[in-house]
């Protein structure tokens, strides 16, 4: 199995700005996309319900709506993200997490 080299970028435009930079290979990388500012207090457990529900109330709360496309909310779905980041580690080289501001 060949290793690749995972790229995690924050915010909603940093993915094509990264993709359209052709720095990433897509055979030797992958780009992945949190919409969940992490940087932003308060963070929780994956697997502690009523911590999600606190953060998601905070960043309804602080930021405005959390709902997502798919009737779903960037809390719920970058926790999958992660479960899957933790699941598949075995296939990951390098992780590169890219800072900034992404919007």
């Amino acid at each position: 199995m060949d290793k690749k080299d995972l790229h995690i970028v924050f915010g909603f435009t940093a993915k094509a700005i990264l993709s359209q930079s052709n720095y990433v290979n897509a055979e030797q990388g992958e780009i992945v996309r949190f919409y969940d500012p992490l940087s932003l207090r308060p963070l929780c457990d994956m697997d502690n319900a009523t911590a999600i529900e606190e953060r998601k109330m905070w960043l309804n709360e602080a930021l405005g709506s959390i709902e997502t496309e798919n009737s779903s909310n960037f809390v719920d779905d970058n926790l999958d993200l992660i479960k899957t980041i933790v699941a598949d580690n075995q296939k990951i080289k390098r992780i590169f997490l890219w800072l900034g501001e992404g919007r």
